[in-house]
């Protein structure tokens, strides 16, 4: 559930970004007279520069949210390498352990054949 939830707060992001940049494009073309109107005439949305600036903060909250995304696979994969080594570590330990016994059990009887 939690990576569709990822999933749409990133298209969410992306498509208010799209969204953001048209508009700052399209105000500021209204007031270089490139373009004959822009749909909001007075408040603060009829300033480009509001449009920039939530263009600027969408972008930075859908990188937030990859980096975010990339260090919790980063900290699964190394979780997962780490176990793998750990895992790996005991099987050693215990192929030691069978090895050392066995040598031990092997020279007990040669000493016991001896006399």
């Amino acid at each position: 559930m939690s990576d569709l939830v990822a999933e749409l707060f990133l298209l969410s992001a992306a498509l208010a970004s799209i969204l953001s940049f048209f508009m700052t494009a399209w105000c500021l073309a209204t007031d270089l007279r490139l373009a004959a109107t822009f749909p909001i005439s007075s408040g603060p949305f009829s300033n480009w520069l509001v449009w920039l600036c939530a263009d600027v903060a969408t972008q930075s909250s859908r990188r937030i949210a990859h980096r975010r995304e990339a260090l919790l696979a980063m900290a699964t994969a190394i979780r997962l390498q780490s176990a793998t080594a750990v895992d790996a570590r005991v099987a050693l330990i215990r192929q030691l352990k069978s090895t050392v016994f066995n040598a031990t059990a092997v020279h007990r009887q040669l000493n016991s054949s001896h006399f």
